[in-house]
C-alpha cells in the first residue's frame, strides 16, 4: 500500500513538473510572438521585468486579458486610451492566482473566490509594452479569456482557473460560446423576428435539440422562408455503439492517410451510412429515435468544406444512406454533436457581379473581340458585422467588414484579405444610396439578432451560461447580401453564422478599421462591468429619501449589488421596505448648523448601535447637503466639507465666493466673471435700496435656499416687487424648502439669454465628464421650465467652455467630489451663473443622460462616494436626440378631464418607445401658484430636427396645444 502511495506522489510530482515545463515553453512562445506581432504594428519591443509595487488595489479597476497575443492586442492597445494601466496582457494561466475567501470584511462567513495577477504585459497610450510583475498581486475585476483551443498540457490549469465561483466579472466562457455559435440555437432565436429572413437549407436534427420540431412547426406558420419535412431514414446495417474521442481521431487519420496514399483521390469503399454517422456524433442509440422523428429545415445558406470522415453525403435527397468521401459541388455537412445538418447552396445567393479576367491584348485584334473571349467568372462577397454590448446593455455595431472572392470555392474571411464594407461596395461599383442602403440593413439585421442572442442569455441558468458572472459582450454576425424579392426593399441580407468573441476579435486590427472606434465599446462595457464588481456588496448611508421622483434610487441600488441604510424622517415612508436598514431621525426634515450636528450625531450613534461600517455616504436631497459633508467628516468617508455644501446650498454665499475666490489658474476669465448682482433682503427697505442699486430694471425675487425655481419671481416695478415681497414667504411657509431653511428672500438682477444645465462629474477636484443639455424659454413671471432639449446643441467650443466655467465654480466652492448640477446662461457679455446644486440632478436627468450619452450618473455618485474614480466614456455621437415637454396639473390638466390624455395613454406611449415619460408625481395635484411639474414626456429621433417635429406633433395629438398661452414652436424655438 504505501508503495503504490509513493508510486502516486512520484507520478503527480511528474505531471506537476511536466505542467511548469509545458507552461515555460508557452510563454516563451507567447512572448515570441507579441514582440513579432509588435513588430509588425511598428512598435517597440517587450520591455524586461519591471517591479510593480501597486500598494492596496481593491479599489482599482483590473482586467485581466487571457489569450494569445494576436487576440489580446486589440483590447490592450484601445483600453491603454481608455484606462491606462488597468487593462493588463495575461499571456499564461500560470500568471493568475487563484484564492478562497471564506470571511468579507465584516466577519461573516461567504463562499466566493479572487482572482489575482502576479504578472502580466501592461501598455501606455503610445502602445509601448512592459512586462509588470505586481507585489502584492493585484486583484482582478474582469477577466476574459480570448482562446478556445488549449494547448495540450494545460487544460487542467485553465479549468481549475476559470471553475465557477469567482467573484470577477466574465467574458463569455467555453459553454456559452458553444451555445452562441450553435447554429440551431441562433436559427431558432431568428424565428421570433419575422423580419430577418434566409434562404432555405435542410437541416437534420438530433433529439438533443428538443424545440427544433416545435422551431419548425412555428416557423412554418409565420411563412418565412424555412419550411419543415420528413424524409425516410434507412436502417443502418452496421453496430450503432458510440465511439469516444480517440477512436474518432483514429479513424480521422487513418482516414487522412489513406486519402494522400491515393493522391486526393476519393476512397473506393463506402463509407458508413448517415444515420450511423448521426448516431455516432450525438451518441449512440438513444439519439437514434430523435432522427426517426424527422428533420428541421432552417432558413440558412452556407458553402464551406471539412476534411472530416463522414460527414460528406451524396447530391441526391431520396438515396441519404452512401456517403462520399468528396464533398460534392454545393453541399456541406453540419459538425458538432448537437445538431447535424446538411446546406444547401444556391447560386442565386449573394451580392454578385460578372467581371472578367485581365489578360494580354492580342495584335490585331480589336478590344471587343478580345473581351468576348475573356472568361466570365462569378463573384461575390461575404460581409462581417462586429458587435459588441455597450455599457448601457444594448448592442452596437462597432464595424461592418467584407471579403470578396470567386463563388467557384467558398469565400472565408480567415486567410483573406478583409477590408471595410464601403471599400468593396465602392469598388463594385455601387451607388451612394445603394451603399446606405445595404449598410442600413447589413447593420439592422445583426443588431436584431444580437439583442435576441444577449437577452436570451438572461434566461439561462449560471450552470449553462459557465458561472454566474459570466456573459457575451461582443459577437461576429456574418451574412450574405442579395437583391430584395420585394419591391419595397432594397435588398435581401441572410444570416449565415455567429462567431464567438475569440474568433473575431483579430478582425480589429485590420488597417481599415479604426481601433478606437471598433474596440472602444467593447474595453467600455469592460470597464463598466469592472466598476460593478467594484460596488457589489458595498454599504451606502444615504440621506433623506426624497419624494415620488426619487424612486428610481432604490431600484437601481438593488441593480448594482448595493446594501443601503437610509436614513429619513418619517417612519412610514414608501422607500423603507426597498431597502437593507432604515434608520429614524426625528426632525431630520429640519436644518441650521445646530440642528445638522445633532443630526449627524444622532445617524453616527444609530450606526454604532447596529454594528453597522459603512464604504460611503451621500445625499440625493439638497436640503441635506450640509448634512451629508458633517456625517462624512464624522464617519472618515470620502465627500465634500460642511462648508462646500452650505455655499452651494445658499444662492448670495455661492455668487460672494466666486466674487471672493483666489487662488485661480492662470488661463480663462476669473471665477467673478460668472457672478452677477444680488442682494439679501432682510426687510423693505433693504428691497427698496436694492432696487435704485440696480437702476430699476426688472429683477429676480428668490428664495434663498430655494430649488426647482419654486418662489421664483420676476419682477418688473418697484411696486410689483414689494408686493411679492410679502406673498412668497407666505406660500412657501408650509412647503420643504420653508420647513428647512426658512423663507429669506433675495434680490438678483434679471439676465437674460438662453439656459444650459450641465451634469458635473468631479473626483478629487479634477473634472470627470461634464454633460450638457439646452433648456427652452420659462413660464413667466415664475420662471417654470417648459422644455428641454439634448444634447445641446450649441457648437464644440461654447460647449467645451460650459464644461470649463462648471468644473471650476466647483472649484471655487470646494465641491470637489462627487456629482453636481450647475445652470449657466449663455448671455451678451459672456456666461453667468444662475444656481449650483450641491447634489445629483433630478427629475428626468438621471434618464435623459443614460439615454442619450450612455451614462450613470448615480453609478458615478456611488463610486465618487466610495472613493473609486469613475471611468466615463466619451461617445463620438450621441445614442439619440430627445426633445421634451413639461405637463403642469394647473396648466394642461383640462386635456386629462376631456380624454385627450390620460395618465394610461402617456403610460402606454412609454412602454410602446413611442416617447420617454418620466412622472414626477403619481397623480394630478391641485394646481398653485408656485407650482412644480405634474411629468415630463420627451419623444427621441434620429436627429434635433427630427425629434423637435415629433415632439410639436405628440403635443397637439394629446391636446396640450390649445391650453398653452403660446404655440409650442414658440417654447421649442432655442432648439
Amino acid at each position: 500500500m504505501g508503495t503504490e502511495l509513493k508510486k502516486l506522489t512520484m507520478l503527480d510530482g511528474l505531471e506537476q513538473r511536466e505542467t511548469e515545463l509545458l507552461a515555460d515553453v508557452a510563454c516563451s512562445e507567447s512572448i515570441g510572438q507579441l514582440n513579432h506581432l509588435l513588430q509588425e504594428l511598428s512598435k517597440p519591443p517587450l520591455n524586461g521585468v519591471h517591479l510593480n509595487d501597486s500598494g492596496n488595489t481593491e479599489q482599482l479597476v483590473t482586467i485581466a486579458v487571457l489569450g494569445p497575443p494576436l487576440e489580446s492586442m486589440p483590447i490592450c492597445l484601445q483600453g491603454a486610451q481608455q484606462s491606462r494601466g488597468n487593462i493588463l496582457m495575461v499571456l499564461e494561466p500560470s500568471w493568475l492566482e487563484r484564492r478562497q475567501v471564506n470571511h468579507n470584511e465584516e466577519g461573516n462567513p461567504v463562499n466566493t473566490q479572487r482572482l489575482f495577477i502576479r504578472r502580466a504585459v501592461s501598455f501606455d497610450g503610445g502602445g509601448v509594452a512592459l512586462l509588470e510583475d505586481f507585489v502584492p498581486p493585484r486583484k482582478v475585476t474582469y477577466l476574459a479569456k480570448l482562446s478556445h483551443v488549449d494547448r495540450v498540457g494545460l487544460e487542467n490549469a485553465y479549468a481549475s482557473l476559470l471553475a465557477p465561483g469567482l467573484e470577477c466579472a466574465l467574458g463569455p466562457c467555453h459553454a456559452l460560446n458553444k451555445l452562441t455559435s450553435n447554429t440551431l440555437h441562433w436559427h431558432s432565436l431568428l424565428t421570433r423576428d419575422s423580419e430577418l429572413a434566409n434562404p432555405r437549407s435542410i437541416t437534420f436534427a438530433t433529439a438533443r435539440c428538443a424545440e427544433a420540431q416545435k422551431v419548425a412547426s412555428e416557423t412554418s406558420a409565420q411563412g418565412c422562408q424555412s419550411a419543415s419535412c420528413t424524409l425516410p431514414l434507412l436502417e443502418p446495417k452496421v453496430d450503432l455503439s458510440p465511439i469516444n474521442v480517440q477512436q474518432s481521431r483514429q479513424m480521422r487519420n487513418s482516414s487522412r492517410r489513406r486519402y494522400r496514399a491515393r493522391g486526393g483521390r476519393a476512397p473506393d469503399r463506402q463509407h458508413p451510412s448517415f444515420l450511423q454517422t448521426a448516431e455516432r456524433c450525438a451518441g449512440g442509440q438513444e439519439q437514434r429515435r430523435g432522427l426517426e422523428q424527422g428533420c428541421y429545415v432552417p432558413p440558412e445558406t452556407r458553402l464551406s468544406w471539412w476534411r472530416s470522415l463522414c460527414r460528406a453525403f451524396s447530391r441526391s435527397f431520396r438515396n441519404l444512406t452512401r456517403c462520399r468521401r468528396r464533398t460534392p459541388p454545393g453541399w456541406t455537412p453540419l459538425r458538432g454533436p448537437d445538431c447535424l445538418k446538411l446546406w444547401r447552396h444556391s447560386e442565386r445567393t449573394g451580392w454578385t457581379a460578372a467581371l472578367r479576367r485581365a489578360r494580354l491584348r492580342r495584335s490585331g485584334r480589336s478590344d471587343v473581340e478580345n473581351a468576348r473571349e475573356l472568361p466570365v467568372e462569378r463573384l461575390g462577397f461575404k460581409v462581417r458585422a462586429l458587435v459588441a454590448r455597450a455599457p448601457w446593455g444594448e448592442p452596437e455595431i462597432v464595424a461592418l467588414l467584407a471579403v470578396s472572392g470567386s463563388l467557384a470555392r467558398p469565400i472565408r474571411f480567415r486567410g483573406s484579405s478583409a477590408v471595410d464594407l464601403d471599400a468593396v461596395l465602392q469598388a463594385w461599383g455601387a451607388s451612394d444610396a445603394a451603399r446606405e442602403d445595404i449598410r442600413t440593413a447589413v447593420s439592422s439585421t445583426a443588431e436584431r439578432l444580437a439583442r435576441l442572442i444577449l437577452d436570451s442569455e438572461t434566461s439561462l441558468k449560471d450552470v449553462q451560461k459557465g458561472g454566474a458572472g459570466c456573459q457575451t459582450d461582443f459577437l461576429g454576425v456574418d451574412m450574405l447580401v442579395a437583391p430584395a424579392a420585394a419591391a419595397h426593399q432594397a435588398v435581401r441580407v441572410f444570416v449565415i453564422k455567429v462567431l464567438p468573441d475569440w474568433r473575431c476579435c483579430r478582425n480589429l486590427l485590420t488597417p481599415s478599421v479604426s481601433l478606437s472606434k471598433s474596440a472602444s465599446l467593447w474595453v467600455a462595457n469592460m470597464v463598466s462591468r469592472s466598476q460593478d464588481c467594484l460596488l457589489r456588496g458595498k454599504r451606502i448611508l444615504i440621506l433623506g429619501a426624497g419624494g415620488y421622483t426619487k424612486r428610481f434610487i432604490w431600484e437601481h441600488t438593488r441593480k448594482l449589488g448595493l446594501r443601503v441604510v437610509l436614513a429619513h424622517e418619517d417612519a412610514s415612508h414608501f422607500a423603507r421596505e426597498l431597502v437593507e436598514t432604515f434608520i429614524v431621525v426625528p426632525g431630520m426634515e429640519f436644518h441650521s448648523p445646530e440642528l445638522d450636528r445633532q443630526h449627524a450625531a444622532r445617524i453616527v450613534e444609530a450606526l454604532e448601535e447596529r454594528r453597522l461600517t459603512v464604504d460611503g455616504c451621500l445625499t440625493v436631497w439638497e436640503e441635506h447637503g450640509p448634512l451629508a459633508g458633517l456625517v462624512n467628516n464624522l464617519l472618515g468617508t470620502r465627500g465634500n466639507s460642511y462648508e462646500a455644501q452650505a455655499l452651494a446650498k445658499s444662492k448670495f454665499r455661492t455668487l460672494e465666493a466666486l466674487m471672493r475666490a483666489t487662488g485661480e489658474r492662470p488661463y480663462g476669465p476669473p471665477t467673478s466673471a460668472f457672478a452677477s448682482k444680488i442682494y439679501r433682503l432682510p426687510d423693505e427697505a433693504a428691497l427698496v435700496r436694492a432696487w435704485e442699486d440696480l437702476e430699476g430694471r426688472p429683477a429676480m425675487l428668490k428664495p434663498e435656499h430655494g430649488s426647482a425655481s419654486t418662489g421664483v419671481y420676476l419682477a418688473k416695478t418697484l411696486e410689483e416687487a414689494r408686493a411679492k415681497y410679502k406673498e412668497i414667504p407666505l406660500s412657501l411657509t408650509g412647503s420643504p424648502i420653508g420647513r428647512a431653511f426658512g423663507c429669506d428672500l433675495l434680490l438678483m438682477e434679471y439676465i437674460e439669454g438662453p439656459s444650459h444645465e450641465v451634469g458635473i462629474i468631479m473626483f478629487d477636484g479634477q473634472l470627470v465628464a461634464a454633460l450638457l443639455y439646452d433648456v427652452g424659454p420659462c413660464r413667466k413671471p415664475y420662471f417654470n421650465e417648459t422644455s428641454a432639449a439634448c444634447p445641446s446643441g450649441l457648437q464644440d467650443g461654447v460647449q467645451e467652455s460650459l464644461r470649463q466655467a462648471a468644473a471650476r465654480i466647483c472649484r471655487a466652492l470646494g465641491l470637489n467630489h462627487g456629482v453636481f448640477s450647475v445652470e449657466l446662461k449663455s448671455t451678451r457679455t459672456g456666461l453667468k451663473l444662475i444656481e449650483v446644486n450641491g447634489r445629483q440632478g433630478g427629475y428626468y436627468i438621471q434618464d435623459w443622460m443614460r439615454r442619450v450619452y450612455g451614462v450613470d450618473l448615480l453609478k458615478a455618485n456611488m463610486l465618487t462616494a466610495f472613493g473609486i474614480r469613475p471611468h466615463i466614456h466619451t461617445l463620438p455621437q450621441p445614442r439619440t436626440h430627445l426633445v421634451g415637454r413639461m405637463i403642469y396639473s394647473g396648466l394642461h390638466g383640462a386635456a386629462f378631464g376631456n380624454g385627450s390624455c390620460s395618465v394610461e395613454l402617456l403610460t402606454r406611449l412609454h412602454r410602446e418607445g413611442v416617447a420617454d415619460l418620466f412622472q414626477q408625481d403619481p397623480d394630478l395635484v391641485p394646481s398653485e401658484e408656485f407650482e412644480e411639474p405634474f411629468a415630463n414626456i420627451a419623444v427621441p429621433g434620429a436627429t434635433r430636427a427630427a425629434a423637435k417635429a415629433h415632439m410639436e406633433a405628440l403635443w397637439r395629438m394629446l391636446g396640450f396645444e390649445a391650453l398653452d398661452s403660446k404655440p409650442c414652436p414658440y417654447y421649442l424655438s432655442l432648439f
